[in-house]
């Protein structure tokens, strides 16, 4: 099993190319329920290929500083993002993000916190949050059932032993409130919708850490079971991805910044 820094550096270009963008609405929804200032400081932990970091920076107007500890991935949303002079980027993790300590405002995290090792992650964010001490989580929840190309992708996915390890780092409620220390947790959820032709969704596919690598017996396999599932149940040409986006938004408690 790969180190989860270097799980995806090798699928850098269709993770940019294929994972789903987050609906406008999460992101102003944020701003709104935390009032997002200009002069705020946002670290954006986890922030790979500069999708989420591109969101906040237009949304927000302030500056965020994109943590990535995976080198390959840093760089593509350096090329992408750099010509923004709100945009920094820096070679940190969640654990150990190079910020100073009582930096910035809010600490965000889109598709990254299951990754995260929860208690030294805890200390990290306490160390560099100030107020008003926002943390935000957010994911694209895939659904797995509801039209028979959902529930047949599953089936493919569950085929992959690495796939159903990975399914083991689902995050609950629980965890959240017991990371934030807090009583009072925001919740909203978006529906989200991606529309993918057939190397859409051999992208979208392999753009994940648990499929089999390029070259490999396994990506030949994979690749006939896509292109039979895209035959069975695209509609003129297309098949379509349904995401719930959970959002939630917390002050982190025990701060003495």
């Amino acid at each position: 099993m790969k180190d989860s820094m270097d799980r995806f550096g090798d699928r850098v270009d269709s993770y940019k190319k294929y994972r789903p963008m987050y609906p406008i609405e999460t992101v102003e929804f944020i701003r709104d329920k935390c009032r997002v200032e200009e002069s705020w400081q946002v670290a954006d932990v986890g922030s790979g290929t500069g999708i989420s970091s591109s969101a906040l920076l237009k949304t927000f107007g302030c500056h965020v500083w994109a943590v990535e500890p995976n080198k390959n991935m840093r760089e593509e949303a350096e090329n992408i993002l750099s010509v923004d002079p709100g945009f920094h980027s820096i070679d940190g993790s969640a654990e150990s993000t190079g910020l100073e300590n009582g930096s910035v405002n809010m600490v965000t995290a889109f598709q990254a916190f299951h990754w995260f090792d929860k208690n030294k992650t805890k200390n990290e964010f306490r160390r560099i949050l100030k107020e008003p001490h926002w943390i935000v989580l957010v994911w694209n929840d895939r659904r797995s059932c509801g039209t028979v190309f959902l529930e047949e992708y599953e089936d493919i996915l569950r085929s992959i032993p690495e796939y159903l390890e990975s399914r083991h780092r689902n995050v609950n409620i629980g965890d959240i409130y017991g990371f934030m220390s807090t009583a009072e947790l925001i919740y909203a959820e978006f529906r989200n919708l991606q529309k993918l032709d057939l190397e859409g969704l051999k992208g979208r596919f392999f753009s994940s850490s648990y499929t089999p690598a390029q070259g490999t017996e396994g990506y030949r396999i994979q690749l006939i079971k896509l292109a039979g599932l895209f035959e069975k149940t695209n509609i003129n040409g297309f098949i379509e991805f349904l995401y719930d986006t959970r959002v939630f938004l917390g002050r982190m408690n025990g701060i003495s910044n």
